[in-house]
């Protein structure tokens, strides 16, 4: 869109250009130039790339029934940007509706009444029986023809037709979720039920009260997914077999299962096998058994948040969770954080779980390192005092570029430290002051080792030729954050392309041109 002509005048080329930028993207139509939109051949070929650039076309143009009509062909619903004139026309409406039923909402109140045009637009599409007059959503060979062609369409129908079992019966079968549109006697119609619960268990949620508590429907249910368990009857969720089936399909179906059955250990072990995370709906008594919530941590140990407030003091449990996830020490107890070889065992294993130590590991030094090497961006969680350690930060800048934004602020503006910073990663130049960014021979360091860092050059900077040469023999990309002339230099260019042929893209127009 940025580059589509703008002047009074546009010649062939460009009228080319507009046009593939509208079939593109339809934005386009509404940023060309007033001759372009005046022009009724360019017109034509926009709104026959995208019916919706109808709407951006002159008054004239949403009168000219040809037009519109070629329009809806391509886009029916673009029938909204038509002038009233064509939208009174049956035929461009009937042609509308057999490309998207949805034109039907821009159909006036007596093409709503026009029984074969509503045929139509139902014929395409189900739905469309929501634009449809009262009196056609009582006529039952119309929206039985709807309701087999989308289900769901039973939603519009009259309520005496949503009591017919045959009609509900089609909809049921096209679409399960059909259900919920039914009468209330039909909801207790098990046969029906029954049909819909066997394309897709959670249609019981929409079966009658009486119907959930149906033992065998609610197994039948269960068969596409056991989670419907959510809907049987409180009596069928006291059910030990059917829960104990429940969970062994999906452990995190025990959510569902009465209190007393969360209080039975075996069907827990059962669900907490299956999925370790289905000890948040253990009972109480049974989050605090040892064995179990290890059997739980087999499949994710962060189930460890779950564990009682007693084993989540467990020293060795703790141990054992944050070798498998080091993050699992934000769930230890506050004394396990100031565990020193339990804190480096966690962040040994994920840096991250530095955030969780005590604030007074927060201040070893030996720690901290051990954390910023793997990841710099944790200096975050460091104490202040080490975020004014020179070497210390260096470390964590040296693996992250970014951590330096962390870094104590009498730092981030000591020019000594920052060469060492962006000499060992240029993007650390992010967060340097603004009088830094200015700093040339600072800057070319940073470049040296990452050309992206030209992102973060002062502006004047930017349009060093030199500068922008070193960044892009670096790091071709970095064609991107140049300035605009130096995005015109075929050196620039080249070697930036050299260096990685995408750069091409950041380009000046007439450059990517030059075979």
């Amino acid at each position: 869109i940025a580059i589509l002509p703008s002047m009074v005048f546009i010649d062939w080329c460009e009228r080319i250009s507009a046009l593939a930028a509208i079939k593109e993207k339809l934005m386009a139509f509404c940023c060309t130039s007033e001759e372009f939109l005046q022009d009724r051949a360019s017109e034509r070929k926009a709104v026959q790339s995208n019916g919706q650039a109808l709407k951006y076309a002159p008054d004239e143009g949403c009168q000219d029934w040809n037009l519109v009509f070629e329009t809806v062909q391509s886009k029916g619903v673009a029938l909204e940007h038509a002038s009233e004139n064509p939208c009174q026309d049956r035929d461009l409406l009937l042609e509308a509706v057999r490309k998207n039923c949805m034109a039907m909402d821009y159909a006036s109140e007596e093409f709503r009444q026009d029984r074969d045009l509503v045929f139509e637009a139902l014929k395409s599409n189900g739905s469309a029986l929501k634009y449809a007059s009262d009196e056609f959503r009582q006529d039952r060979e119309l929206v039985f023809g709807a309701v087999q062609s989308k289900g769901i369409a039973l939603e519009h129908a009259s309520e005496s037709l949503r009591q017919d079992r045959d009609l509900v019966l089609a909809a049921v079968r096209n679409d399960f979720m059909a259900l919920k549109h039914a009468s209330e006697e039909l909801r207790q119609d098990r046969d029906l039920v029954l049909e819909a619960v066997n394309v897709n268990g959670i249609a019981l949620q929409h079966a009658s009260d009486e119907l959930r508590q149906d033992r065998d429907l609610v197994r039948k249910s269960m068969r596409s997914d056991v989670m419907v368990l959510r809907y049987a009857s409180d009596e069928l969720r006291q059910d030990r077999d059917l829960v104990f089936e429940a969970v062994q399909g999906n452990g995190r179906a025990l959510e569902f299962a009465s209190d007393e059955l969360r209080q039975d250990r075996d069907l827990v072990l059962e669900a907490v096998n299956v999925n370790g995370i289905a000890l948040q709906h253990a009972s109480d008594e049974l989050r605090q058994d040892r064995d179990l919530v290890r059997k739980s941590m087999r499949s994710d140990v962060m189930v460890l948040r779950y564990a009682s407030d007693e084993l989540r003091q467990d020293r060795d449990l703790v141990f054992e969770a944050v070798q498998g996830n080091g993050r699992a020490l934000e769930f230890a107890s506050d004394e396990l954080r100031q565990d020193r070889d339990l804190v480096l065992e966690a962040v040994r294993n994920c840096s991250w779980a530095l955030k969780y130590a005590s604030e007074e590991l927060r201040h070893d030094r030996d720690l901290v390192l051990e954390a910023v090497r793997s990841n710099g961006r944790v200096l975050d969680f460091a104490s202040k005092e080490l975020r004014q350690d020179r070497d210390l930060v260096l470390e964590a800048v040296k693996s992250n570029g970014r951590a330096l934004r962390y870094a104590w602020e009498r730092l981030r503006q000591d020019r000594e430290f920052l060469l060492e910073a962006v000499r060992s990663n240029g993007i650390a130049l992010e967060h340097a002051s603004k009088e830094i960014r200015q700093d040339r021979d600072l800057v070319r360091n940073a470049l040296q080792s990452n050309g992206r860092a030209l992102k973060y050059a002062s502006e004047g900077l930017r349009q060093d030729r030199d500068l922008a040469l070193e960044a892009v023999r670096s790091n071709g990309s970095a064609l991107e954050f140049a300035s605009d002339e130096l995005r015109h230099d075929r050196d620039v260019v080249l070697e930036a392309v050299q260096n990685n042929a995408s750069a091409l893209a950041y380009a000046s127009d007439e450059l990517r041109q030059d075979r």
